[in-house]
């Protein structure tokens, strides 16, 4: 009856493979169960799912059961170093002989450090992060995942199919993404791209905020990001340049580059949202654009509806894995099918693929003479020696892991340095939350393998169904700049020209010449459209910049392009504060301000005439007989509009660069107005700002209605044939009425007003009033001749054409003028006949001397 017994259970043994049967070889395992950071729920059941295969293999490890001993590290590097140390002490049984973990990049690299120390070597199967890389600090970590690091060339090479050759990298102060960043930077060299590196940090030290607004000035002209950064540090980073309105580097018009293991819904954690105060929605729209580079295959390819549905070394194809472990995790959650397909993780692949690997290193140490169930044995951890045995062991394991080579769930598993050998790169778009498959860059080179031939042996390939990126509109902000800085070389040097033309006339008043200014307005009709064509030009250039995003490019060409950006790059980065860098702004905004407070003063010029004639015939005060008053009077009624305009042009300059950004945000974030101060870079909204600019702008817009009325009822009595420039002062008046009802019809009308409209409004009220104002304006020669010129050749006529009564003095005045001419010319005769007696007379009496 006992040996009835003892066969039963030995069959048992040797059929079911029962667990008490076998020699336990206990591994620790560290993985994210749950926690503020990434999880990875499904790990536990997927190194079930490949123990139980093992088990099945009888050349595998017969005599002995890898049992994991998980721990929950939530994803804290803090958390898993302390479960690492209290696992050690508390087991009171075995021993662990390898670590196995812990799940992501923060927590592995924390025990990693140290697990060799304890004589374990240690195997991470979601690990990416490129430091990691770094044999030295972790001489026993074997990564089962392949490195972030793959991306690197992957993006590089990305960037040079683009021809791009101007990109920024956003770094999260971090060692993972710092080591990254270096291996970019040196492969950016390789290509000869030009690059700009900036640092956000979340410890705390400075205001995120903050810190993006300075980011935002300084990558004012990139278009090409490279981001190296948690999920958390995305969501606040787009929370904040949602905020502030930095449409011009939100993803659907910059291009931005993350690594692609952000997981589905990356962006609805609302602890993060909540401190921010964002929602996710905000997020996922601020972000559908950007692009993620992720070193594995597509789901596709683990679900086996891919090509490669090949024989792992399970005996079991992709398809039969991926469909044995839906089955088994819909088993223990209860077939809650939405949340398999919620949490499936292409991740749990490595994890099947890493417990192989431990097992087949194993047995590797296990053939190489190492006993495993004396290894096994519970040691006491005070006992030095055992460090330096256990040392010999991981060694073993370390490097039987390393040699390994087989087909598992991931394709083909083997190894380059300590680094999980792997080819290819996944292209992902972010579209509403999520990451969506676009296409692969394949033929990626071993780690220590970058060169420029390598990276130009890499082939990225699109698809062409991308849902917010735009190939073709993609730019790095600098393909446009000799275009729009010939066009602000087109429009300065118009300012130029036109600011001497008008810097002339205030000299030639000012060398008192003012008097013949009366004769100077004989108009032109080249001047006139050569002055028109400019502001009119200038007026179209504003609207397309307030209602579209790509006038050239991606750029304002007018006050934004990339040449004034890329001419004072340098410079700022030297300089204490932005103020230097803003002095070829200030500089066209004074000759802008020439331009338009000459104009002005012009309009002056012609109500002052007008209004010396009013008092001249109306009120009689006789200030025409006091020409210096009327010069001073005429000097500071021009000054004065002149003054009031620099003022005004200066802060609708600053609507157009400095204060207010009226920009439409990508489609699904509020269309709000919005104002950015530069203050050393640092911005800010500033609503007022905009209230006390258009208020201004109105009451000096009044004013000049005001004295043109003023004008008008002056010279209600005098007829326009009696009047040359009656024409011009009405056309400026309408033209004034009718753009100033237009600005307060958009304020008090358009329900949706906002800062877009304040300056299309004023943009076409500077316009079209200043146009109006110089069409009297006289070309240089006219100027001359008047001035300096001879009276009798002068081609020009006065101001206004004398009345009946001024008519007949003037008549009398010629036929006195001809009647003194009549008698000097009688003098004259009389004069010669005086002469000539007199030379008789001389004759005569020189005569009667010498008689």
């Amino acid at each position: 009856m006992k040996i009835q017994i003892i066969s039963v259970v030995l069959l048992l043994c040797i059929y079911l493979q029962v667990a008490i049967c076998k020699q336990r070889l206990d591994v620790l395992g560290l993985y994210p169960r749950s926690g503020d950071g990434w999880t990875e729920p499904f790990v536990t059941y997927t190194a079930e799912l490949a123990l139980k295969h093992i088990s099945e293999n009888t050349s595998l490890l017969n005599d002995y059961q890898i049992v994991i001993d998980w721990k929950n590290t939530q994803c804290d590097g803090g958390i898993a170093l302390k479960q690492f140390i209290d696992a050690l002490g508390k087991n009171q049984n075995q021993t662990y002989l390898v670590v196995f973990g812990g799940g992501c990049s923060v927590a592995t690299s924390q025990v990693a450090v140290i697990s060799y120390r304890y004589g374990l070597a240690q195997i991470g199967y979601t690990s990416t992060a490129p430091n990691l890389g770094n044999n030295v600090m972790y001489p026993r970590f074997v990564r089962g995942v392949p490195s972030d690091l793959k991306a690197v060339p992957a993006r590089a090479r990305f960037i040079q199919q683009n021809n791009w050759k101007h990109v920024a990298i956003i770094n999260e102060q971090d060692p993972i993404f710092v080591s990254s960043s270096r291996y970019m930077e040196n492969v950016l060299d390789l290509l000869n791209v030009d690059y700009k590196v900036e640092d956000i940090t979340l410890d705390g030290t400075v205001p995120l905020e903050q810190q993006v607004s300075i980011l935002a000035n300084n990558l004012r002209g990139y278009r090409i990001i490279i981001a190296n950064m948690y999920e958390d540090a995305a969501i606040k980073l787009f929370c904040y340049l949602y905020k502030q309105k930095e449409k011009y580097l939100l993803p659907n018009i910059a291009t931005w580059l993350f690594l692609g293991w952000f997981t589905d819904q990356w962006h609805d954690k609302q602890g993060v949202l909540e401190e921010v105060g964002c929602t996710a929605e905000q997020i996922a729209t601020a972000s559908n654009g950007a692009l993620g580079f992720l070193v594995t295959h597509s789901k596709k390819h683990f679900m086996g509806q891919t090509n490669n549905n090949q024989v792992t070394i399970a005996n079991r194809t992709t398809a039969e894995l991926y469909q044995e472990y839906k089955e088994l995790i819909l088993e223990r959650i209860n077939n809650d099918i939405v949340r398999f397909d919620r949490e499936f993780d292409v991740y749990d692949a490595y994890v099947y693929d890493s417990i192989w690997t431990l097992a087949l290193a194993m047995q590797n140490a296990s053939d190489e003479g190492f006993n495993l169930t004396e290894i096994s044995q519970k040691q006491n951890l005070e006992d030095t020696n055992i460090f330096s045995k256990n040392s010999e062991f991981s060694s073993a394991v370390y490097n039987g892991m390393l040699y390994q080579n087989f087909i598992g769930w991931t394709g083909n598993v083997r190894f380059s340095g300590h680094e999980r050998f792997y080819r290819q790169v996944q292209i992902l778009e972010f579209v509403d939350g999520n990451l969506v498959y676009r296409g692969d860059c394949e033929n990626i080179p071993y780690f220590d393998d970058f060169t420029e031939d390598s990276i130009n042996s890499i082939m990225c390939s699109l698809d062409e169904t991308f849902t917010y990126w735009n190939k073709e509109t993609a730019t790095d902000g600098i393909n446009n700049m000799y275009t729009s800085g010939a066009i602000v070389a087109l429009v300065f040097l118009l300012s130029l020209c036109i600011g001497a033309y008008v810097t002339f006339l205030i000299i030639v008043i000012l060398v008192g010449k003012w008097e013949k200014l009366e004769s100077i307005y004989e108009s032109s009709p080249i001047i006139t459209c050569i002055i028109l064509a400019g502001n009119y030009f200038l007026l179209i250039a504003g609207v397309l910049y307030v209602f579209t995003d790509r006038f050239v490019g991606h750029e304002n060409p007018l006050l934004m392009s990339s040449s004034f950006e890329s001419f004072t790059t340098e410079m700022c980065e030297t300089s204490g504060c932005k103020f230097l860098c803003m002095l070829p702004v200030i500089f066209g905004l004074l000759a802008s301000s020439l331009i338009f407070g000459g104009m002005i003063g012009k309009a002056s010029t012609i109500y002052l005439y007008a209004f010396k004639n009013s008092l001249k015939h109306y009120l009689k005060i006789p200030l025409q007989d006091h020409p210096k008053i009327l010069f001073l009077i005429s000097n500071c009624l021009s000054l004065f509009f002149i003054c009031v305009d620099i003022i005004l042009v200066i802060i609708w300059g600053s609507v157009s660069f400095l204060v207010v950004k009226s920009e439409v945000l990508p489609t699904g974030i509020d269309n709000e107005p919005y104002i950015r101060v530069l203050q050393c870079g640092i911005s800010s909204q500033q609503e007022t700002a905009t209230s006390i600019f258009i208020v201004l702008l109105i009451i000096y817009k009044i004013m000049i209605i005001v004295i043109g009325l003023v004008m008008a009822y002056f010279l209600r009595d005098i007829k326009k044939k009696d009047l040359r420039y009656w024409d011009t002062i009405t056309w400026t008046m309408y033209n004034m009425s009718i753009s100033t009802f237009v600005l307060f019809l958009s304020l008090f009308l358009i329900e949706d007003f906002n800062t877009k409209h304040a300056v299309i409004c004023v943009l076409v009220l500077v316009t079209v009033t200043t146009s109006a104002s110089i069409t009297g304006l006289p070309p240089v020669y006219y100027i001359l001749n008047d001035l300096f010129g001879d009276d009798s050749e002068s081609t020009s006529r006065g101001f206004y054409e004398p009345n009946d009564e001024m008519k007949n003095k003037i008549i009398n005045l010629k036929n006195v003028k001809d009647q003194l001419k009549c008698q000097v010319d009688e003098l004259r005769n009389e004069n010669k006949l005086l002469v000539q007696e007199i030379t008789v007379l001389e004759n005569t009496t020189e005569l009667s001397g010498h008689s």
